[in-house]
Protein backbone atom coordinates (compact mmCIF):
# COMPACT_ATOMS: atom_id res chain seq x y z
CA UNK A 1 0.00 0.00 0.00
CA UNK A 2 1.19 3.30 -0.96
CA UNK A 3 1.01 5.68 1.96
CA UNK A 4 2.52 8.88 0.14
CA UNK A 5 -0.21 8.92 -3.09
CA UNK A 6 -1.79 12.03 -2.87
CA UNK A 7 -5.54 12.25 -3.53
CA UNK A 8 -4.38 14.51 -6.74
CA UNK A 9 -2.86 11.73 -8.23
CA UNK A 10 -5.62 9.31 -7.29
CA UNK A 11 -8.03 11.07 -8.93
CA UNK A 12 -5.88 11.53 -11.97
CA UNK A 13 -5.39 8.07 -12.35
CA UNK A 14 -8.66 7.11 -11.18
CA UNK A 15 -10.07 9.10 -14.11
CA UNK A 16 -7.28 7.42 -16.76
CA UNK A 17 -9.00 3.99 -15.82
CA UNK A 18 -12.43 4.69 -16.17
CA UNK A 19 -11.39 6.23 -19.51
CA UNK A 20 -9.48 3.71 -20.78
CA UNK A 21 -13.06 1.41 -19.92
CA UNK A 22 -14.64 3.72 -22.63
CA UNK A 23 -16.07 6.09 -19.88
CA UNK A 24 -15.78 9.41 -20.79
CA UNK A 25 -16.58 11.01 -16.73
CA UNK A 26 -16.74 14.63 -17.50
CA UNK A 27 -19.28 15.67 -14.57
CA UNK A 28 -17.51 13.14 -12.54
CA UNK A 29 -14.25 14.86 -13.00
CA UNK A 30 -15.55 18.10 -11.82
CA UNK A 31 -16.91 16.74 -9.03
CA UNK A 32 -13.59 14.61 -7.83
CA UNK A 33 -11.84 18.02 -8.50
CA UNK A 34 -14.41 20.01 -6.14
CA UNK A 35 -13.01 16.76 -3.63
CA UNK A 36 -9.31 17.47 -4.18
CA UNK A 37 -9.90 21.44 -3.79
CA UNK A 38 -12.26 20.87 -0.38
CA UNK A 39 -9.60 18.15 0.89
CA UNK A 40 -6.36 20.70 0.16
CA UNK A 41 -8.32 23.16 2.11
CA UNK A 42 -8.31 21.02 5.12
CA UNK A 43 -4.79 20.12 4.93
CA UNK A 44 -5.36 16.61 3.49
CA UNK A 45 -2.92 15.83 0.74
CA UNK A 46 -3.35 12.17 0.89
CA UNK A 47 -5.07 9.31 0.47
CA UNK A 48 -4.88 8.34 3.87
CA UNK A 49 -5.63 12.10 5.25
CA UNK A 50 -9.54 11.40 4.10
CA UNK A 51 -11.15 10.30 7.24
CA UNK A 52 -15.39 9.74 7.37
CA UNK A 53 -15.78 13.24 8.92
CA UNK A 54 -13.93 15.12 6.16
CA UNK A 55 -15.87 13.56 3.42
CA UNK A 56 -19.24 13.91 5.04
CA UNK A 57 -17.90 17.56 5.85
CA UNK A 58 -17.38 17.55 1.61
CA UNK A 59 -21.01 16.39 0.99
CA UNK A 60 -22.30 18.88 3.05
CA UNK A 61 -20.49 21.43 1.38
CA UNK A 62 -21.91 20.50 -2.03
CA UNK A 63 -25.93 20.89 -0.89
CA UNK A 64 -28.18 19.14 -3.11
CA UNK A 65 -31.77 19.67 -3.06
CA UNK A 66 -32.70 16.33 -4.74
CA UNK A 67 -31.74 13.01 -3.67
CA UNK A 68 -30.85 11.99 -7.08
CA UNK A 69 -28.06 14.20 -7.36
CA UNK A 70 -26.80 13.79 -3.77
CA UNK A 71 -26.53 10.10 -4.59
CA UNK A 72 -24.80 10.64 -7.81
CA UNK A 73 -22.10 12.28 -5.72
CA UNK A 74 -21.83 10.12 -3.33
CA UNK A 75 -21.34 7.25 -6.02
CA UNK A 76 -18.59 8.80 -8.11
CA UNK A 77 -16.59 8.85 -4.34
CA UNK A 78 -17.90 5.52 -3.48
CA UNK A 79 -16.00 4.26 -6.48
CA UNK A 80 -12.91 6.58 -6.26
CA UNK A 81 -12.26 5.01 -2.91
CA UNK A 82 -13.58 1.27 -3.92
CA UNK A 83 -10.99 1.88 -6.60
CA UNK A 84 -8.14 3.03 -4.42
CA UNK A 85 -8.44 0.12 -1.86
CA UNK A 86 -8.70 -2.31 -5.01
CA UNK A 87 -5.81 -0.77 -6.03
CA UNK A 88 -4.07 -1.26 -2.83
CA UNK A 89 -3.86 2.72 -2.26
CA UNK A 90 -5.83 2.54 0.74
CA UNK A 91 -6.81 -0.07 3.24
CA UNK A 92 -10.52 0.19 3.70
CA UNK A 93 -12.40 2.98 2.43
CA UNK A 94 -13.52 5.72 5.01
CA UNK A 95 -16.85 6.31 2.88
CA UNK A 96 -19.55 6.31 5.45
CA UNK A 97 -22.40 8.20 4.29
CA UNK A 98 -25.40 6.54 2.92
CA UNK A 99 -27.63 7.48 -0.35
CA UNK A 100 -30.69 9.14 0.26
CA UNK A 101 -33.99 7.98 -0.49
CA UNK A 102 -35.79 9.51 -3.02
CA UNK A 103 -38.58 10.87 -1.49
CA UNK A 104 -38.84 14.25 -3.39
CA UNK A 105 -40.63 11.99 -6.33
CA UNK A 106 -44.14 13.21 -6.70
CA UNK A 107 -46.81 11.98 -3.72
CA UNK A 108 -49.13 9.08 -5.55
CA UNK A 109 -52.65 10.25 -5.39
CA UNK A 110 -54.86 8.81 -2.73
CA UNK A 111 -58.17 8.42 -3.45
CA UNK A 112 -61.24 9.26 -1.40
CA UNK A 113 -63.02 6.47 -0.16
CA UNK A 114 -65.89 7.08 -1.67
CA UNK A 115 -64.33 8.29 -4.99
CA UNK A 116 -62.49 4.49 -4.71
CA UNK A 117 -65.84 2.76 -4.03
CA UNK A 118 -67.18 4.09 -7.21
CA UNK A 119 -64.63 3.39 -8.97
CA UNK A 120 -64.75 -0.19 -7.97
CA UNK A 121 -68.92 -0.72 -8.15
CA UNK A 122 -69.60 1.23 -11.25
CA UNK A 123 -67.52 -0.13 -14.26
CA UNK A 124 -70.30 1.65 -16.79
CA UNK A 125 -68.72 4.71 -15.99
CA UNK A 126 -65.35 3.86 -16.58
CA UNK A 127 -64.29 5.39 -19.76
CA UNK A 128 -61.72 3.66 -22.33
CA UNK A 129 -59.05 5.00 -24.75
CA UNK A 130 -58.01 1.67 -25.69
CA UNK A 131 -58.98 0.33 -28.80
CA UNK A 132 -59.41 -3.06 -27.28
CA UNK A 133 -60.31 -2.91 -23.49
CA UNK A 134 -59.85 -6.11 -22.47
CA UNK A 135 -56.41 -5.10 -22.61
CA UNK A 136 -56.77 -2.39 -19.73
CA UNK A 137 -55.62 -2.77 -16.29
CA UNK A 138 -57.93 -2.18 -13.31
CA UNK A 139 -55.43 0.45 -11.88
CA UNK A 140 -55.56 2.17 -15.44
CA UNK A 141 -59.64 2.15 -14.53
CA UNK A 142 -59.32 3.58 -11.24
CA UNK A 143 -57.31 6.34 -12.10
CA UNK A 144 -59.39 7.49 -14.75
CA UNK A 145 -62.17 7.33 -12.84
CA UNK A 146 -60.67 9.49 -10.14
CA UNK A 147 -59.97 12.15 -12.07
CA UNK A 148 -62.97 12.30 -13.64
Amino acid sequence: MSHSETIELAVEQFLAHKRALGRKYHTEEEELRLLVRYAADHAALRLDDLTPVMLDGFLRSRPRARPRSFNALLGVLARLLDWAVSQQLLASSPLRARRRRATSARIPFCLIRSRHDACLTRPARWRTTLTRPTEERPIGRCLRCATG
